[in-house]
Protein backbone atom coordinates (compact mmCIF):
# COMPACT_ATOMS: atom_id res chain seq x y z
CA UNK A 1 0.00 0.00 0.00
CA UNK A 2 1.10 3.56 -0.73
CA UNK A 3 -0.35 6.52 1.16
CA UNK A 4 -0.49 8.95 -1.76
CA UNK A 5 -0.42 8.41 -5.52
CA UNK A 6 0.27 11.53 -7.62
CA UNK A 7 -0.72 11.35 -11.28
CA UNK A 8 0.31 13.43 -14.28
CA UNK A 9 -2.21 12.76 -17.10
CA UNK A 10 -1.04 12.61 -20.69
CA UNK A 11 -1.38 15.67 -22.88
CA UNK A 12 -3.74 15.86 -25.85
CA UNK A 13 -1.48 17.90 -28.05
CA UNK A 14 2.16 17.76 -29.03
CA UNK A 15 2.90 21.08 -27.38
CA UNK A 16 6.64 21.56 -27.32
CA UNK A 17 9.21 22.77 -24.83
CA UNK A 18 12.33 23.89 -26.66
CA UNK A 19 11.53 21.52 -29.50
CA UNK A 20 10.69 18.53 -27.31
CA UNK A 21 7.26 17.16 -26.46
CA UNK A 22 6.16 18.42 -23.10
CA UNK A 23 5.68 14.84 -21.87
CA UNK A 24 9.45 14.46 -22.04
CA UNK A 25 9.97 16.88 -19.13
CA UNK A 26 9.33 15.31 -15.69
CA UNK A 27 6.40 16.69 -13.62
CA UNK A 28 8.47 18.81 -11.24
CA UNK A 29 5.53 20.23 -9.29
CA UNK A 30 4.43 16.75 -8.28
CA UNK A 31 7.86 16.19 -6.77
CA UNK A 32 7.40 19.39 -4.78
CA UNK A 33 4.07 18.05 -3.49
CA UNK A 34 5.71 14.75 -2.54
CA UNK A 35 8.58 16.33 -0.61
CA UNK A 36 6.78 17.40 2.62
CA UNK A 37 4.74 14.20 2.65
CA UNK A 38 7.86 12.06 2.51
CA UNK A 39 9.47 14.17 5.25
CA UNK A 40 6.40 13.53 7.42
CA UNK A 41 6.72 9.77 6.96
CA UNK A 42 4.07 9.17 4.30
CA UNK A 43 4.76 6.89 1.34
CA UNK A 44 4.31 8.52 -2.08
CA UNK A 45 4.47 7.35 -5.68
CA UNK A 46 4.43 9.54 -8.80
CA UNK A 47 2.95 8.26 -12.04
CA UNK A 48 3.61 10.24 -15.23
CA UNK A 49 1.17 8.86 -17.78
CA UNK A 50 2.70 11.01 -20.53
CA UNK A 51 6.06 9.33 -20.15
CA UNK A 52 4.91 5.77 -19.52
CA UNK A 53 1.78 5.51 -21.66
CA UNK A 54 -0.16 3.69 -18.96
CA UNK A 55 -3.94 3.61 -19.48
CA UNK A 56 -7.01 1.41 -19.25
CA UNK A 57 -6.37 -2.04 -17.83
CA UNK A 58 -2.72 -1.28 -17.10
CA UNK A 59 -3.76 1.69 -14.99
CA UNK A 60 -6.24 -0.53 -13.13
CA UNK A 61 -3.48 -3.05 -12.46
CA UNK A 62 -1.23 -0.27 -11.22
CA UNK A 63 -3.93 1.00 -8.87
CA UNK A 64 -4.58 -2.50 -7.49
CA UNK A 65 -0.85 -2.99 -6.95
CA UNK A 66 -0.27 0.34 -5.17
CA UNK A 67 -3.61 0.41 -3.32
CA UNK A 68 -3.32 4.17 -2.53
CA UNK A 69 -5.17 5.84 0.33
CA UNK A 70 -5.40 9.18 -1.53
CA UNK A 71 -4.94 10.11 -5.19
CA UNK A 72 -3.79 13.53 -6.39
CA UNK A 73 -4.10 14.50 -10.06
CA UNK A 74 -2.72 17.60 -11.77
CA UNK A 75 -4.10 19.04 -14.98
CA UNK A 76 -4.16 22.00 -17.32
CA UNK A 77 -7.08 23.05 -19.48
CA UNK A 78 -6.19 20.90 -22.46
CA UNK A 79 -6.12 17.65 -20.50
CA UNK A 80 -8.80 18.38 -17.88
CA UNK A 81 -11.21 15.84 -19.35
CA UNK A 82 -8.41 13.26 -19.50
CA UNK A 83 -7.86 13.88 -15.78
CA UNK A 84 -11.60 13.49 -15.25
CA UNK A 85 -11.62 10.15 -17.09
CA UNK A 86 -8.80 8.93 -14.85
CA UNK A 87 -10.73 10.02 -11.77
CA UNK A 88 -13.88 8.28 -12.97
CA UNK A 89 -11.92 5.09 -13.64
CA UNK A 90 -10.48 5.21 -10.11
CA UNK A 91 -13.91 5.84 -8.57
CA UNK A 92 -15.34 2.86 -10.49
CA UNK A 93 -12.80 0.66 -8.72
CA UNK A 94 -12.54 2.46 -5.36
CA UNK A 95 -15.57 4.74 -4.88
CA UNK A 96 -14.52 5.59 -1.32
CA UNK A 97 -11.02 6.76 -2.36
CA UNK A 98 -10.51 10.55 -1.95
CA UNK A 99 -9.41 12.19 -5.21
CA UNK A 100 -7.79 15.63 -5.18
CA UNK A 101 -7.17 17.67 -8.32
CA UNK A 102 -4.91 20.70 -8.75
CA UNK A 103 -3.28 22.74 -11.46
CA UNK A 104 -3.91 25.98 -13.36
CA UNK A 105 -7.27 25.07 -14.87
CA UNK A 106 -9.07 23.98 -11.72
CA UNK A 107 -7.57 26.88 -9.78
CA UNK A 108 -9.86 29.18 -11.73
CA UNK A 109 -12.71 26.70 -12.26
CA UNK A 110 -13.03 25.09 -8.84
CA UNK A 111 -16.82 25.33 -8.54
CA UNK A 112 -17.32 23.88 -12.00
CA UNK A 113 -14.80 21.11 -11.31
CA UNK A 114 -16.60 20.02 -8.15
CA UNK A 115 -19.79 19.52 -10.13
CA UNK A 116 -18.09 16.31 -11.26
CA UNK A 117 -18.55 13.84 -8.42
CA UNK A 118 -15.34 12.01 -9.27
CA UNK A 119 -13.42 14.91 -7.69
CA UNK A 120 -13.63 15.33 -3.92
CA UNK A 121 -11.26 18.27 -3.44
CA UNK A 122 -9.61 21.01 -5.50
CA UNK A 123 -6.29 22.54 -4.48
CA UNK A 124 -6.14 26.05 -5.95
CA UNK A 125 -2.84 27.77 -6.74
CA UNK A 126 0.34 26.51 -5.12
CA UNK A 127 -0.31 23.30 -3.24
CA UNK A 128 2.99 22.81 -1.42
CA UNK A 129 1.45 23.30 2.04
CA UNK A 130 -2.26 22.91 1.29
CA UNK A 131 -2.00 19.45 -0.22
CA UNK A 132 0.15 17.99 2.55
CA UNK A 133 -2.19 19.44 5.20
CA UNK A 134 -5.18 18.02 3.34
CA UNK A 135 -3.56 14.58 3.21
CA UNK A 136 -2.98 14.68 6.97
CA UNK A 137 -6.61 15.61 7.59
CA UNK A 138 -7.93 12.84 5.37
CA UNK A 139 -5.63 10.09 6.60
CA UNK A 140 -6.27 11.08 10.23
CA UNK A 141 -10.02 11.30 9.55
CA UNK A 142 -10.06 14.91 10.76
CA UNK A 143 -12.47 16.63 8.39
CA UNK A 144 -13.13 19.31 11.02
CA UNK A 145 -9.75 20.74 10.09
CA UNK A 146 -10.60 21.33 6.42
CA UNK A 147 -11.76 24.92 6.97
CA UNK A 148 -8.26 25.85 8.18
CA UNK A 149 -6.44 24.72 5.03
CA UNK A 150 -5.79 27.67 2.67
CA UNK A 151 -6.62 27.33 -1.01
CA UNK A 152 -8.73 24.17 -0.99
CA UNK A 153 -12.26 23.80 -2.34
CA UNK A 154 -14.69 21.03 -1.42
CA UNK A 155 -18.35 20.13 -1.14
CA UNK A 156 -20.13 20.56 2.18
CA UNK A 157 -23.74 19.41 2.17
CA UNK A 158 -25.24 21.28 -0.80
CA UNK A 159 -22.60 24.03 -0.86
CA UNK A 160 -19.10 24.41 -2.26
CA UNK A 161 -16.56 25.85 0.16
CA UNK A 162 -13.64 27.86 -1.27
CA UNK A 163 -11.03 28.58 1.39
CA UNK A 164 -8.98 31.72 0.86
CA UNK A 165 -5.69 31.19 -0.96
CA UNK A 166 -2.27 31.84 0.57
CA UNK A 167 0.01 33.89 -1.68
CA UNK A 168 2.82 34.17 0.88
CA UNK A 169 4.58 30.83 0.41
CA UNK A 170 8.33 31.24 1.06
CA UNK A 171 9.83 29.09 -1.68
CA UNK A 172 13.22 29.11 0.05
CA UNK A 173 11.71 27.19 2.96
CA UNK A 174 10.46 24.52 0.55
CA UNK A 175 13.96 23.44 -0.42
CA UNK A 176 14.15 21.28 -3.50
CA UNK A 177 12.68 17.81 -4.00
CA UNK A 178 14.61 14.62 -4.44
CA UNK A 179 14.02 12.79 -7.70
CA UNK A 180 13.26 9.26 -6.54
CA UNK A 181 10.69 8.75 -9.26
CA UNK A 182 12.55 9.82 -12.39
CA UNK A 183 13.63 7.21 -14.91
CA UNK A 184 16.13 9.19 -17.02
CA UNK A 185 15.53 6.91 -19.99
CA UNK A 186 11.95 8.24 -20.25
CA UNK A 187 12.88 11.91 -20.65
CA UNK A 188 14.96 13.99 -23.01
CA UNK A 189 15.50 16.40 -20.13
CA UNK A 190 15.48 14.11 -17.13
CA UNK A 191 16.61 16.92 -14.84
CA UNK A 192 14.32 19.92 -14.43
CA UNK A 193 14.79 22.75 -11.94
CA UNK A 194 12.81 25.83 -10.97
CA UNK A 195 14.72 28.83 -9.60
CA UNK A 196 11.73 31.17 -9.28
CA UNK A 197 7.94 31.27 -9.30
CA UNK A 198 5.73 33.70 -11.13
CA UNK A 199 6.75 36.28 -13.69
CA UNK A 200 7.63 39.99 -13.28
CA UNK A 201 5.69 40.74 -16.47
CA UNK A 202 1.92 40.71 -17.05
CA UNK A 203 1.16 39.57 -20.60
CA UNK A 204 -2.59 39.38 -21.22
CA UNK A 205 -2.61 35.82 -22.56
CA UNK A 206 -0.75 34.30 -19.59
CA UNK A 207 -2.11 33.15 -16.22
CA UNK A 208 1.22 33.11 -14.34
CA UNK A 209 0.37 36.16 -12.22
CA UNK A 210 -3.09 34.86 -11.36
CA UNK A 211 -1.66 31.43 -10.55
CA UNK A 212 1.37 32.44 -8.48
CA UNK A 213 0.45 35.95 -7.30
CA UNK A 214 1.71 39.37 -8.31
CA UNK A 215 5.03 39.03 -6.49
CA UNK A 216 7.88 37.46 -8.45
CA UNK A 217 9.70 35.17 -6.02
CA UNK A 218 13.24 33.93 -6.50
CA UNK A 219 14.91 31.13 -4.59
CA UNK A 220 18.11 31.81 -2.70
CA UNK A 221 20.92 31.36 -5.19
CA UNK A 222 22.88 29.06 -2.83
CA UNK A 223 19.91 26.66 -2.78
CA UNK A 224 19.73 26.77 -6.58
CA UNK A 225 23.43 25.95 -6.91
CA UNK A 226 23.06 23.12 -4.40
CA UNK A 227 20.25 21.67 -6.51
CA UNK A 228 22.39 21.89 -9.64
CA UNK A 229 25.13 19.99 -7.83
CA UNK A 230 22.55 17.37 -6.87
CA UNK A 231 21.11 17.01 -10.38
CA UNK A 232 24.36 17.13 -12.35
CA UNK A 233 26.99 16.10 -9.83
CA UNK A 234 25.22 13.48 -7.71
CA UNK A 235 22.66 12.12 -10.21
CA UNK A 236 24.96 12.49 -13.23
CA UNK A 237 22.31 14.12 -15.42
CA UNK A 238 23.69 15.56 -18.64
CA UNK A 239 20.56 17.37 -19.84
CA UNK A 240 18.89 20.02 -17.71
CA UNK A 241 15.77 22.15 -18.25
CA UNK A 242 14.98 25.24 -16.21
CA UNK A 243 11.21 25.65 -15.86
CA UNK A 244 11.20 29.35 -14.92
CA UNK A 245 9.01 31.56 -17.10
CA UNK A 246 11.87 34.07 -17.50
CA UNK A 247 15.14 32.83 -16.08
CA UNK A 248 17.11 35.90 -17.21
CA UNK A 249 14.71 38.38 -15.56
CA UNK A 250 17.60 39.25 -13.23
CA UNK A 251 20.77 38.60 -15.29
CA UNK A 252 23.09 38.45 -12.27
CA UNK A 253 21.34 35.25 -11.10
CA UNK A 254 21.80 33.35 -14.36
CA UNK A 255 25.41 34.61 -14.45
CA UNK A 256 26.00 32.98 -11.06
CA UNK A 257 24.42 29.75 -12.31
CA UNK A 258 26.58 29.72 -15.45
CA UNK A 259 29.78 30.50 -13.55
CA UNK A 260 28.99 27.72 -11.06
CA UNK A 261 28.55 25.17 -13.88
CA UNK A 262 31.86 26.29 -15.40
CA UNK A 263 33.67 26.29 -12.03
CA UNK A 264 32.49 22.75 -11.33
CA UNK A 265 33.55 21.77 -14.84
CA UNK A 266 30.20 20.08 -15.46
CA UNK A 267 29.49 18.67 -18.90
CA UNK A 268 25.81 19.48 -19.37
CA UNK A 269 23.44 20.75 -22.03
CA UNK A 270 20.66 22.93 -20.70
CA UNK A 271 17.62 24.82 -21.97
CA UNK A 272 15.48 27.60 -20.57
CA UNK A 273 12.84 30.22 -21.35
CA UNK A 274 13.39 33.96 -21.48
CA UNK A 275 12.35 37.25 -23.10
CA UNK A 276 14.05 39.07 -25.95
CA UNK A 277 14.49 42.25 -23.86
CA UNK A 278 16.43 40.69 -20.96
CA UNK A 279 19.40 39.20 -22.80
CA UNK A 280 22.52 40.64 -24.39
CA UNK A 281 25.55 39.33 -26.23
CA UNK A 282 27.78 39.11 -23.14
CA UNK A 283 25.19 37.13 -21.20
CA UNK A 284 24.53 34.76 -24.11
CA UNK A 285 28.26 34.11 -24.51
CA UNK A 286 28.44 33.01 -20.88
CA UNK A 287 25.27 30.92 -21.16
CA UNK A 288 26.61 29.16 -24.27
CA UNK A 289 29.97 28.42 -22.61
CA UNK A 290 28.20 26.80 -19.67
CA UNK A 291 26.11 24.54 -21.91
CA UNK A 292 22.97 26.46 -22.90
CA UNK A 293 21.75 25.02 -26.20
CA UNK A 294 18.28 26.52 -26.63
CA UNK A 295 16.18 29.39 -25.33
CA UNK A 296 12.42 29.49 -25.70
CA UNK A 297 11.00 32.96 -26.35
CA UNK A 298 7.49 34.31 -26.55
CA UNK A 299 7.73 36.33 -29.76
CA UNK A 300 3.92 36.45 -29.96
CA UNK A 301 3.46 38.86 -32.91
CA UNK A 302 5.30 40.57 -35.75
CA UNK A 303 3.19 43.70 -35.43
CA UNK A 304 4.24 46.42 -33.01
CA UNK A 305 0.71 47.69 -32.31
CA UNK A 306 -0.47 44.17 -31.48
CA UNK A 307 2.50 43.65 -29.16
CA UNK A 308 1.56 46.85 -27.33
CA UNK A 309 -2.08 45.79 -27.09
CA UNK A 310 -1.22 42.53 -25.30
CA UNK A 311 1.13 44.29 -22.85
CA UNK A 312 4.14 42.36 -24.14
CA UNK A 313 6.45 45.39 -24.01
CA UNK A 314 8.77 44.25 -26.79
CA UNK A 315 9.16 45.18 -30.47
CA UNK A 316 9.74 43.22 -33.70
CA UNK A 317 13.21 44.76 -33.90
CA UNK A 318 14.05 43.33 -30.47
CA UNK A 319 12.82 39.93 -31.63
CA UNK A 320 15.14 40.01 -34.63
CA UNK A 321 18.06 41.31 -32.56
CA UNK A 322 17.68 38.57 -29.94
CA UNK A 323 17.49 35.94 -32.68
CA UNK A 324 20.73 37.21 -34.24
CA UNK A 325 22.49 37.19 -30.87
CA UNK A 326 21.43 33.63 -30.15
CA UNK A 327 22.52 32.39 -33.59
CA UNK A 328 25.85 34.19 -33.19
CA UNK A 329 26.42 32.33 -29.92
CA UNK A 330 25.25 28.97 -31.27
CA UNK A 331 22.17 28.92 -29.09
CA UNK A 332 18.98 27.82 -30.83
CA UNK A 333 16.26 30.47 -30.43
CA UNK A 334 12.87 28.76 -30.23
CA UNK A 335 10.16 31.36 -30.66
CA UNK A 336 6.41 31.05 -30.22
CA UNK A 337 4.03 33.21 -32.27
CA UNK A 338 0.28 33.59 -31.69
CA UNK A 339 -2.40 34.83 -34.06
CA UNK A 340 -5.94 35.86 -33.24
CA UNK A 341 -5.30 38.59 -30.67
CA UNK A 342 -8.21 41.04 -30.27
CA UNK A 343 -6.35 43.70 -32.28
CA UNK A 344 -5.11 41.29 -34.94
CA UNK A 345 -6.18 41.85 -38.54
CA UNK A 346 -5.25 40.00 -41.69
CA UNK A 347 -2.59 42.67 -42.23
CA UNK A 348 -1.04 42.24 -38.75
CA UNK A 349 -1.10 38.46 -39.11
CA UNK A 350 0.79 38.89 -42.37
CA UNK A 351 3.41 40.87 -40.39
CA UNK A 352 3.71 37.94 -37.98
CA UNK A 353 4.00 35.51 -40.87
CA UNK A 354 6.75 37.54 -42.53
CA UNK A 355 8.70 37.92 -39.29
CA UNK A 356 8.54 34.15 -38.76
CA UNK A 357 9.93 33.62 -42.26
CA UNK A 358 12.76 36.09 -41.54
CA UNK A 359 13.64 34.20 -38.37
CA UNK A 360 13.73 30.86 -40.16
CA UNK A 361 15.98 32.36 -42.84
CA UNK A 362 18.37 33.28 -40.03
CA UNK A 363 18.34 29.60 -38.95
CA UNK A 364 16.12 30.34 -35.99
CA UNK A 365 13.24 28.07 -34.99
CA UNK A 366 9.66 29.11 -34.40
CA UNK A 367 6.15 27.78 -34.08
CA UNK A 368 2.73 29.37 -34.33
CA UNK A 369 -0.52 28.91 -32.41
CA UNK A 370 -3.96 30.46 -32.24
CA UNK A 371 -4.91 32.58 -29.25
CA UNK A 372 -6.60 30.38 -26.69
CA UNK A 373 -8.15 32.27 -23.75
CA UNK A 374 -7.39 29.88 -20.90
CA UNK A 375 -9.21 30.43 -17.59
CA UNK A 376 -7.26 32.78 -15.36
CA UNK A 377 -5.89 34.91 -18.21
CA UNK A 378 -6.78 38.55 -18.83
CA UNK A 379 -8.21 37.58 -22.21
CA UNK A 380 -10.57 35.05 -20.65
CA UNK A 381 -11.77 37.39 -17.92
CA UNK A 382 -12.22 40.39 -20.27
CA UNK A 383 -13.21 38.67 -23.51
CA UNK A 384 -16.46 40.56 -24.02
CA UNK A 385 -14.88 43.95 -23.28
CA UNK A 386 -12.19 43.21 -25.87
CA UNK A 387 -14.67 42.30 -28.59
CA UNK A 388 -13.94 38.59 -28.38
CA UNK A 389 -16.52 35.82 -28.52
CA UNK A 390 -15.64 32.52 -26.90
CA UNK A 391 -17.52 29.85 -28.84
CA UNK A 392 -17.19 26.88 -26.50
CA UNK A 393 -16.42 25.86 -22.94
CA UNK A 394 -15.55 22.34 -24.07
CA UNK A 395 -12.08 22.36 -22.54
CA UNK A 396 -10.84 19.52 -24.74
CA UNK A 397 -11.05 21.98 -27.67
CA UNK A 398 -8.53 24.37 -26.06
CA UNK A 399 -5.51 23.03 -27.91
CA UNK A 400 -3.64 26.07 -29.33
CA UNK A 401 -4.10 24.75 -32.88
CA UNK A 402 -7.90 24.84 -32.78
CA UNK A 403 -9.63 28.26 -32.75
CA UNK A 404 -12.31 28.70 -30.10
CA UNK A 405 -12.79 32.47 -30.51
CA UNK A 406 -13.88 35.15 -32.91
CA UNK A 407 -12.69 38.76 -32.66
CA UNK A 408 -14.12 42.04 -33.89
CA UNK A 409 -11.85 41.74 -36.94
CA UNK A 410 -11.75 38.00 -37.70
CA UNK A 411 -14.41 35.32 -37.28
CA UNK A 412 -13.62 31.79 -36.17
CA UNK A 413 -13.73 30.26 -39.67
CA UNK A 414 -11.34 32.85 -41.10
CA UNK A 415 -9.03 32.50 -38.11
CA UNK A 416 -8.87 28.76 -38.71
CA UNK A 417 -8.05 29.32 -42.38
CA UNK A 418 -5.37 31.89 -41.51
CA UNK A 419 -3.84 29.54 -38.97
CA UNK A 420 -3.59 26.73 -41.51
CA UNK A 421 -2.07 29.12 -44.04
CA UNK A 422 0.52 30.30 -41.53
CA UNK A 423 1.32 26.83 -40.29
CA UNK A 424 1.88 25.42 -43.77
CA UNK A 425 3.49 28.48 -45.31
CA UNK A 426 6.00 29.09 -42.53
CA UNK A 427 7.09 25.45 -42.50
CA UNK A 428 7.67 25.64 -46.27
CA UNK A 429 9.07 29.19 -46.06
CA UNK A 430 6.67 30.35 -48.75
CA UNK A 431 5.94 34.00 -49.47
CA UNK A 432 2.58 35.25 -48.15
Amino acid sequence: MVDVLLIQPKFVNNIQFNGNHRSIVPPLMLYYLAKPLLEDGFSVDVLDLSAYGIKGNRLKEYLHYLDPRIVGITSVTENFFIAMNIAELIKSIRPELPIVIGGPHVTFKADETLQYKCFDFVVRGEGDHSFSNLVKCLINHNKQGLDRIPGISYRSNESIINNKRDFSIDIDKLGFPKRYYVNPNRYAYSAVAMTSRGCPFSCHFCSATAMFGKKYRMRNIDSVLEEIDYLIGALQNRCLAFSDDTITAYPSRIEQICNHILYRNYTVEWVCASRVDVIDDKLLQLMARSGCRSIQFGFESGNELVLKSINKKITPDQILHATRLCIRNRIIPYGNFIIGFPQDTVSSIRDTYNLAIDIKRMNGTCDIAVLTPFPGTYFYEHAEDLGMKIHTDNWSAYLLDNPVISTQHIDIEELNALYKKCRTGISRMEAW
